[in-house]
């Protein structure tokens, strides 16, 4: 869906405000709308931008979403249809990663439950840890591995400095 017809939704769910839906249904298109825009939004950034709000490169996106892709198109198609697509399931995943905020800031943001939020971060890792093609070197691989650069920083503490107080001050 483009961007420019999910803003024409905006247009479309605030005439329909005065019909006769409950003004709760109106409120959760509304919402669904809003967060499709700003995932839309995050997808057209520049390359810089896009690296500096999500964490990884456009391509490391694009293979994780196939990743996932996959995943959904081999599962059994059981139970609801998730409150969030893919593409905003990576990017709350990834926005989870790359800030680490709270699943209750997650959840009032892309207006889901706190749960949900959850299992769609648990739902993500486990669809990447699943396909092996995220996977980090083992321990014994990095221990054996000689190519590693060793960097020696030193982090001495000093004292900072502070204006003593005397007693005349205290006292005066």
């Amino acid at each position: 869906m483009s961007l420019e017809a999910l803003e024409g939704a905006f247009s479309e769910v605030d005439n329909s405000a005065s019909s006769t839906r409950p003004p709760a249904k109106v409120a959760k298109v509304w919402q669904t709308v809003r967060m499709r825009v700003q995932t839309e939004r995050t997808l057209a950034l520049p390359a810089t931008k896009f690296k500096r709000k999500l964490g990884v490169k456009r391509q490391t996106f694009e293979t994780t979403l196939k990743v996932l892709k996959v995943r959904e198109e081999s599962k059994n198609k059981r139970g609801r249809t998730p409150a969030l697509c893919l593409e905003d399931q990576l990017v709350l995943t990834l926005s989870f990663w790359r800030e680490y905020r709270t699943h209750f800031h997650l959840s009032e943001d892309w207006v889901v439950d706190e749960s949900t939020v959850r299992r769609t971060i648990e739902r993500v890792e486990n669809a990447l840890i699943k396909s092996g093609q995220f996977s980090l070197a083992g321990r014994k691989t990095l221990r054996d591995d000689h190519s590693l650069e060793v960097v020696v920083v030193d982090i001495a503490e000093s004292p900072v400095e502070r204006p003593k107080k005397t007693a005349n001050l205290l006292l005066g």
